[in-house]
């Protein structure tokens, strides 16, 4: 397998991870009050590494977004300037395929995460 398709997979399994992660954490940030002087105080806004795990999963959920919008129209532009090479055209489908099935797999990973806290919060009530 060569780099790029390594690169590829790395990249799809950080990402379920980290929406995976992002599914068991909490909500909202706490407030961090001030720092006496006699002692060492959390330079962060967050309380928890749940609350810091959540923000960078959303963060790199966020992000996604354009990144799947710029590589379909990668793929796109690489099919339209193909000029009947066919190596460049199967190329561009597998941009734009592998784009498609990234977010995708991105969108269910959320869904699912937040469908088990969902019913976890329900049934516990």
């Amino acid at each position: 397998m060569n780099n790029i398709n390594k690169l590829k997979y790395r990249f799809l399994f950080g990402l379920i991870g980290i929406s995976q992660l992002a599914g068991v954490t909490t909500r909202g940030g706490v407030k961090v009050p001030a720092c006496p002087p006699d002692q060492i105080c959390n330079p962060l806004k967050y309380g928890t590494i749940q609350e810091i795990i959540n923000t960078i999963a959303s963060f790199l959920f966020t992000i996604s977004i354009p990144i799947v919008t710029i590589m379909v129209l990668y793929g796109a532009f690489m099919l339209l300037t193909s000029g009947g090479n066919e190596e460049r055209i199967k190329t561009g489908k597998k941009v734009i395929l592998w784009a498609i099935i990234g977010f995708s797999v991105m969108l269910i990973a959320g869904g699912m995460t937040e469908l088990t806290k969902s019913i976890l919060n329900n049934n516990s009530a």
